[in-house]
């Protein structure tokens, strides 16, 4: 029975969908539920939708039907040529064959009507509530959706059917509009056209008018129109504010889609971030171990129990007792770490032995240099000695002289290796190794 007043007021929903002759065959096996989308189907009360109006084997009806439309105005045309004598018109039109009999529309010539109401509304039901199998509202809706599809489409009605097996009581129908258009040329009707055409339904042709329609026709029930969104428009334009966004109507096919497809993602970006977090966490484990091996190093250095070593040639660093051997410390990190140590005492060590060998060549130098001038005053002061005591004194001069410059030589030789290799070349003769390699 209808809702009293103490009820909110349930809109009637009525909807038009675009449809096409081609969709018709997957239309039926989605009726029969053996094809299409069924995720939102409760197979368990499948058994339980009906057929409303039009006969069995519908389809077949309509495809053939449309099949003779075509049929019978390609005739009607090619007569008409011929009545007026066209023979070339005549003949491309027999080479380009019949013509689907409608206009090329976005839409498609043929229109399906759902006709519901919010699921409250129907359980809200009392009979039902009070355990009567049968749900007088359900049965209320039934009826006033046929005699509203009756009157307002009459024959145009080649299916309908109540859905019982989804979350509201729903009924569909499929709407052939039938018209019979003329055919008229230079101002005079030279025969008629019969054609698929929406807009010969006022129903169809005028959106707001079948709202306020259907609420009315419905309102016997308990229903009411639904929101008068654009009327809502127009009257914000005419005053000059922003309207709401117009509402776009979808299929219930492409909305479920649309939900899967926006859990999909959902479950995948919370995927992604979970996996980016692990990522994260994983990364901030490796850098505070590796900062906790670094320290490791740097205090061991600190207080002296690392030992660094005194050797250049290798890359060998030896610990004390206190401190494990650097592949125990904390593998690269600590390797690297030790590594910049170890270079920067070498180098402090290679400086502070090049300082000392300058020292030791300024020393040289400035030694040489007297000797030098000792030598050469031995050789002025031999012009003035007896000569058999000038040769003994010139012989010990040469002499001096020969071991000096070989002293000379040696230094030199020396500390040239010593800027080429460092200590390498002095102390082992061997050459530097590679620092990559060290």
């Amino acid at each position: 029975m209808s809702g009293g007043s103490f009820e909110p007021a349930y809109p009637i929903v009525c909807r038009f969908e675009d449809l096409r002759p081609e969709q018709l065959p997957g239309y039926e096996a989605h009726r029969l539920r053996k094809g299409g989308e069924l995720s939102h189907v409760d197979p368990a009360r499948s058994h339980l939708n009906r057929p409303l109006l039009g006969e069995v084997g519908w389809v077949n009806r309509a495809l053939d039907e449309i099949d003779e439309m075509k049929v019978a105005n390609f005739e009607s045309e090619l007569d008409g040529l011929r009545r007026r004598r066209r023979k070339k018109e005549l003949q491309a039109r027999i080479l380009e064959g019949p013509r689907d009999p409608w206009r090329p529309s976005k839409h498609g010539p043929m229109r399906e009507v759902i006709l519901t109401a919010n699921r409250e509304w129907f359980d809200g039901d009392i009979d039902a509530f009070l355990g009567d199998p049968v749900n007088q509202r359900v049965d209320e809706f039934q009826a006033c959706a046929i005699s509203w599809l009756k009157f307002h489409f009459g024959a145009d009605v080649i299916h309908a059917r109540a859905d019982l097996d989804e979350t509201a009581y729903h009924i569909h129908a499929v709407i052939m509009p039938r018209a019979v258009v003329p055919v008229i040329h230079k101002g005079k009707t030279t025969g008629e056209r019969r054609m698929l055409q929406p807009s010969v339904h006022p129903m169809i042709r005028d959106y707001e008018m079948a709202q306020t329609n259907v609420g009315a026709w419905f309102s016997s029930v308990g229903l009411v129109r639904g929101e008068r969104r654009k009327e809502a428009w127009r009257q914000a334009v005419l005053v000059g504010e922003t309207p709401e966004p117009k509402v776009q109507h979808k299929r219930c096919s492409t909305w479920r889609k649309e939900q899967d497809m926006a859990r999909v993602k959902a479950s995948e970006k919370n995927a992604t971030k979970a996996g980016e977090l692990e990522r994260r966490e994983a990364a901030l484990g490796d850098r505070e171990a590796h900062a906790d091996a670094v320290m490791s190093v740097v205090e061991a250095v600190a207080q002296g129990d690392l030992d660094l070593g005194d050797s250049d040639t290798e890359y060998d660093l030896r610990t004390s007792e206190a401190v494990q051997p650097p592949e125990s410390v904390a593998g690269k990190a600590a390797k690297r770490t030790l590594h910049i140590f170890h270079t920067a005492y070498t180098e402090m060590r290679r400086d502070a032995r090049r300082q000392e060998r300058e020292k030791l060549e300024q020393v040289f130098a400035g030694a040489f240099a007297g000797l030098r001038k000792a030598l050469e005053s031995i050789r002025l002061a031999e012009q003035h000695l007896p000569k058999p005591l000038r040769s003994v004194v010139t012989a010990m001069r040469e002499t001096a002289d020969k071991a000096l410059n070989r002293a000379g030589k040696d230094v030199g030789r020396e500390s040239y290796a010593e800027t080429r290799t460092g200590s390498w070349g002095a102390s082992t003769g061997r050459s530097k190794p590679d620092r990559e390699g060290d």
